[in-house]
């Protein structure tokens, strides 16, 4: 499985991620990234790697100049229909698409995304991660919140994302760090 994370505090939105890959408890010799990037907007990915691969190759196809967050995840469904990355489950009407995602536009807004890509809005100065290692990156986050003198965004996100690499047997890799500053 995998960690994404994103923090915007103080004019920094961080994100981060796992550098590997799993299938169940193996974990493979290979790199990927988890986040994908539609002009001002990253999408982090945990979950079903063909969601990823088809939202990449689809991303031309992405209205990326967008600035209303659900517009886009309308898209982005839309690029999932279309090459048949959905499920509906037999008790609910709304499809499911087999990925958990974390949104995050380059002005530091960010958005919690389940399954059914369903946003969330996460205020400023709070961590939202997804992914299997999500409870370790969250508590780290938590435990640095309670600090007298807490670090910057990307240093939390760092440790969060480090968290959960460390302890999550479904995280394998290393934590990747990327900072926009404003």
């Amino acid at each position: 499985m995998t960690i994404v994370t994103a923090l915007f505090a103080d004019g920094i939105l961080a994100t981060g991620h796992n550098d590997g890959t799993s299938i169940g408890d193996t974990s493979l010799p290979i790199s990927e990234r988890k986040w994908v990037s539609f002009g001002d907007w990253m999408l982090g990915i945990s979950g079903e790697s063909a969601a990823q691969a088809a939202l990449e190759h689809d991303a031309g196809k992405i209205d990326a100049g967008t600035t209303d967050p659900f517009a886009l995840c309308g898209m982005l469904k839309q690029r999932l229909v279309d090459n048949g990355i959905w499920r509906k489950p037999k008790r609910d009407s709304v499809m499911s698409f087999g990925i958990f995602c974390v949104l995050a536009h380059r002005s530091g807004l960010v958005w919690d995304v389940d399954n059914k890509f369903t946003l969330t809005a996460v205020p400023e100065g709070t961590l939202c991660a997804r992914g299997s290692g999500m409870d370790f990156a969250l508590g780290a986050a938590h435990a640095l919140r309670q600090m007298r003198d807490m670090p910057g965004a990307e240093e939390q996100v760092r440790i969060a994302t480090e968290a959960a690499v460390a302890h999550d047997v479904y995280c394998p890799g290393k934590a990747v760090i990327t900072v926009v500053r404003y």
